[in-house]
C-alpha cells in the first residue's frame, strides 16, 4: 500500500511536469512497470 501511494504521488508530479503526450505515455509505461515490479 505504502509503495503504491509513493508511486502514485511520484507519477502525478511526473504527469504536471510533462509538457508532451510522449512524456505522459512514458510515465504510464514506468507506472505499470513499478507495479509489475512490485507484484512480483
Amino acid at each position: 500500500m505504502i509503495y503504491l501511494q509513493i508511486g502514485r504521488k511520484n507519477c502525478l508530479t511526473w504527469m504536471l511536469n510533462s509538457q508532451t503526450a510522449g512524456d505522459y505515455s512514458r510515465m504510464r509505461h514506468s507506472m505499470l512497470g513499478d507495479l509489475m515490479v512490485l507484484i512480483q
